[in-house]
């Protein structure tokens, strides 16, 4: 090779590795767009390309690992929640969050289903009402996104969904298997997912009961109404279930002063409302972010209709689908689960896996080890074959902001450090 291609390949190099991207919110390399991925239906997203707080000169952002986060809800939107509550590089006071998942990697935020967030649908028969169509809009994001940044193509790429967005975050992952289209998913990580409405309500009235949130007279009248919600989940007959599911709040609220159910040791008082810090995040987005995105969009405007038409798709499982990806596909598969948490409760989560693998017994005889940060154990974690389960200590249904060093050490074992 001579002196002069030799040159001109470092200059291509480097050029490749440097990012014509926009300053965005709080001046990082960032891009963001809006795109109408079918009539009516305005998908909204939100790339931060990796920030390691010390890097070299002509730093390849390419080199680290794609995180697609998908929020919960369903409705609550991943470019606010996800962003600013828990992962992003600043929270909603404009401080920076020194453990943000962007120190190590590239993270794109996508609002689903339409309607959370900045997605928006232009009219009611554009909301999406089952898993699989929201599971499909996620994936016409991507093919958009790799069209339009072809490098990601190749970069290692994880799925991590938190609460409903794990449940979609399976179901994406299953369904990219089908696409004809290049992309590199190498693994799907699930925080307190809500993959099995009937195993996360058994297990409230023995989790409200032992933290004291209710006494036995209280437990069994809980229970009672737990168990008429089995029949219905069983027979798909969804809008009773959804209504069963309804009894069961409505029974533990007669008993109960309102509690954060995303981690109970919070503070707060009698007049506390659970949605006071979505509402908030709306706001802080609507004001500060809006304008410096350019978005037209109200952030959250529809989240309350985004809910409504996915309730009964909440209600039905996706346990068949985490075993397909468990035994069908190559994928990592890992949740992470907070012992706060009580709108699932980690004993869902063993409860299901133990199902899951009732015909394994390599999943029951697997060891069960300390997860040490530091030199201090933040939890414990069980691993088998290509699925790892971890108990995270001190964090609620939102993990990452609670335990940021538990999580850190997580994905360090799940994509690399």
């Amino acid at each position: 090779m001579t002196r002069v291609s030799t040159l001109i390949s470092c200059f291509l190099f480097c050029a490749l590795a440097q990012v014509q991207a926009k300053p965005g919110y709080g001046g990082t390399d960032q891009e963001w767009g809006t795109i109408e991925i079918r009539p009516g239906a305005h998908a909204f997203w939100w790339l931060y390309y990796v920030n390691p707080p010390s890097k070299p000169p002509n730093f390849d952002v390419y080199s680290r690992p794609l995180i697609i986060w998908l929020q919960g809800g369903p409705g609550f939107g991943a470019s606010g929640i996800g962003n600013f509550l828990e992962i992003g590089p600043f929270d909603m006071n404009g401080n920076p969050r020194n453990t943000t998942w962007v120190n190590d990697y590239n993270i794109l935020f996508v609002d689903a289903p339409i309607g959370s967030g900045f997605s928006h649908a232009d009219s009611d028969k554009v909301y999406s009402t089952s898993d699989r169509a929201v599971a499909e809009d996620v994936i016409s994001v991507l093919k958009h996104f790799l069209e339009t940044f072809p490098t990601f193509k190749k970069v290692p790429t994880y799925l991590v969904g938190q609460s409903y967005g794990g449940k979609i975050a399976i179901r994406v992952a299953w369904e990219l298997g089908s696409q004809n289209f290049e992309h590199n998913l190498r693994g799907v990580g699930l925080g307190s997912p809500a993959i099995s409405s009937l195993d996360t309500l058994e297990a409230v009235p023995s989790y409200a009961f032992h933290l004291g949130f209710i006494d036995a007279k209280q437990k069994d009248a809980v229970q009672e109404v737990v168990d008429q919600i089995k029949k219905p989940i069983e027979q798909e007959r969804w809008t009773e279930a959804v209504d069963k599911c309804g009894d069961v709040l409505t029974k533990l609220w007669e008993y109960t002063e309102p509690f954060d159910y995303t981690n109970i040791l919070q503070k707060h008082s009698p007049d506390w409302l659970f949605n006071k810090r979505i509402l908030e995040t709306n706001a802080f987005m609507n004001k500060n972010v809006r304008p410096v995105l350019n978005v037209t969009a109200d952030f959250g405007a529809q989240m309350d209709h985004v809910f409504e038409a996915l309730l009964q798709a909440y209600m039905k499982p996706a346990i068949n689908y985490v075993g397909k990806l468990l035994n069908q596909t190559n994928l990592k598969v890992i949740v992470y689960s907070g012992q706060l948490d009580f709108s699932v409760p980690i004993a869902s989560m063993v409860s299901l896996f133990d199902q899951i693998f009732e015909q394994d017994s390599g999943w029951s005889n697997a060891n069960r080890t300390t997860l040490v940060v530091d030199n201090m154990i933040e939890g414990y974690q069980k691993h088998y074959r290509n699925f790892s389960l971890y108990w995270v200590f001190r964090a609620g249904h939102w993990a990452p902001p609670d335990n940021p060093y538990a999580l850190r050490k997580i994905l360090q074992q799940f994509i690399g450090s």
